[in-house]
C-alpha cells in the first residue's frame, strides 16, 4: 500500500530499477535557458547505499558546497583558472 506522505521538497526520490540497481534522483537547480529543473542520479546496489549517497549530495547542495562534475580536460580547467586569476588581479 502506498503512503499519502510526500518527501520534503528537494530531498530527492529513490526507486528500484528494472536491472536490480537502486537509483536516487535529485535536483541540482534550474536551467537558465529552459527554466526547467536539472536533475542528476546516483546509483547503488542497495537502497541503504543509495540513501546515504543522496543524503550526502543533498547536504552539499543545501550548504552551498556542491560542485557539479564537468567533462573539462586539464587544459580547459587550467585556462578557466587562469582567466579567473586575471580577472581578480586585473591583468
Amino acid at each position: 500500500m502506498k503512503s499519502n506522505t510526500k518527501n520534503a521538497k528537494g530531498s530527492g526520490t529513490i526507486r528500484k530499477r528494472s536491472d536490480g540497481r537502486w537509483e536516487a534522483r535529485y535536483t541540482t537547480g534550474i536551467d537558465p535557458k529552459t527554466g526547467k529543473q536539472t536533475q542528476k542520479s546516483v546509483y547503488g546496489k542497495t537502497q541503504k547505499e543509495v540513501r546515504q549517497k543522496l543524503t550526502e549530495v543533498t547536504a552539499e547542495i543545501d550548504s552551498g558546497t556542491y560542485l557539479e562534475q564537468t567533462k573539462d580536460t586539464v587544459g580547459e580547467w587550467l585556462e578557466n583558472l587562469r582567466t579567473v586569476f586575471r580577472e581578480k588581479l586585473h591583468l
